[in-house]
């Protein structure tokens, strides 16, 4: 039998923090894959230190990122009633 294998999705991935090192630990600890949401607002000029941290997130195989919009916290939001069209743009 195959061993149970848990995928936390979690959202508003903006880089290395307090909350996020915790969290961080959690998933190392107890070996469990984490998928983030990522809001493409922080990374308008993200530093070389965050691209380098989420390069080694996703060399350890176990971290997962998905786009989770640009602006996110919009309103109207970003993808609601939207052409096609548009949304690709906003991407």
């Amino acid at each position: 039998m195959s061993a149970t294998r848990f995928i936390l999705k979690c959202d508003d991935f903006r880089g290395k923090s307090g909350r996020f090192m915790h969290f961080n630990d959690l998933v190392q600890e107890n070996d469990v894959l984490c998928s983030w949401g990522v809001i493409g607002w922080y990374l308008r000029n993200p530093n070389k230190e965050h691209i380098d941290y989420v390069k080694y997130l996703l060399s350890t195989k176990k971290y997962y990122f998905w786009n989770y919009g640009f602006f996110h916290a919009c309103s109207p939001y970003e993808f609601q009633n939207k052409t096609s069209f548009s949304q690709k743009m906003i991407l």
